[in-house]
């Protein structure tokens, strides 16, 4: 007897990222490679937030806890990876400056791999058979009234984060860009295996990739410039390169800032 569709799905994208993980070094070696994998598991792990949305007893947590080391790690390669990428455009107006977060950007760089290699090694995924009679029980209680209620769920959490943005703690747009892609890959995720389709969310862009661009750069800018100035505040970096670093700190929040207001600016026209 076939499998139901969304139990096949859940089985392959499984197998998928074990497989992925079975190989760390590649992994490492090629950022398309760190960025799919990524992908796949932030889509994973909006489904497992899906099932537990459609039947409680679904063990989120647990089943989440056994990737998150792995997330992590994975996220903190990336974030050296995309802000070696920031140093790499930065105008070196002051070399000694530019020479040294290079430095420091790399190093940061290699622990992270070597961290990403640990992690993966010792993760302790589960197998699919832990998992299919919870997936079986979550995808019987997939009834269309069920997914609607996770959905619009879903739906007025973003809108209550989108009304509650404040400059002063940016970590409130990063949040709504969570949701936002919790609401996309679960939409496409139901359309394709459940035959339902809960439309585009209300009061935003009616453009999924407008929240895995624009909200996605923003994002990354931001961190870059909070770790920017961290890294300022390390010992030994001489007077001249520390002053040089906050110019291009200053340069990296007007853009942020800038990204920040055409965002804000989308979001008051819906």
């Amino acid at each position: 007897m076939a499998e139901p569709a969304l139990q096949h799905q859940m089985k392959k994208r499984l197998h998928k990222l074990r497989d992925k993980l079975s190989q760390p070094e590649n992994v490492v070696r090629h950022g398309e490679k760190l960025h799919a994998l990524r992908v796949a598991l932030k889509e994973w792990r909006a489904a497992l937030r899906l099932l537990h949305g459609v039947d409680a007893t679904f063990p989120l947590v647990e089943i989440q806890a056994r990737f998150k080391p792995v997330f992590a790690a994975a996220g903190e390669l990336r974030f050296w990876e995309l802000q070696r990428g920031f140093v790499n455009r930065m105008k070196p107006l002051s070399p000694v400056f530019v020479k040294r977060y290079r430095a420091h950007v790399r190093n940061r760089m290699a622990q992270s791999r070597k961290g990403f290699l640990v992690a993966a090694r010792a993760a302790d995924l589960p197998e699919w058979g832990d998992l299919k009679q919870h997936v079986d029980r979550a995808e019987k209680a997939c009834t269309r009234q069920a997914l609607k209620t996770y959905f619009e769920s879903v739906q007025a959490n973003m809108v209550l984060r989108k009304a509650a943005l404040n400059r002063r703690r940016r970590s409130g747009l990063h949040e709504l860009r969570k949701g936002l892609r919790e609401y996309s890959d679960n939409r496409k995720l139901v359309i394709r295996y459940l035959q339902f389709d809960p439309g585009p969310p209300q009061r935003f862009p009616d453009d999924s990739a407008w929240a895995h661009t624009l909200l996605g750069d923003w994002h990354d800018l931001d961190a870059a410039c909070t770790q920017l100035y961290r890294d300022l505040h390390l010992p030994g970096q001489g007077a001249a390169a520390v002053q040089e670093g906050k110019a291009a700190l200053l340069r990296w929040r007007k853009d942020e800032r800038a990204m920040w207001g055409a965002i804000i600016t989308v979001l008051a026209a819906h």
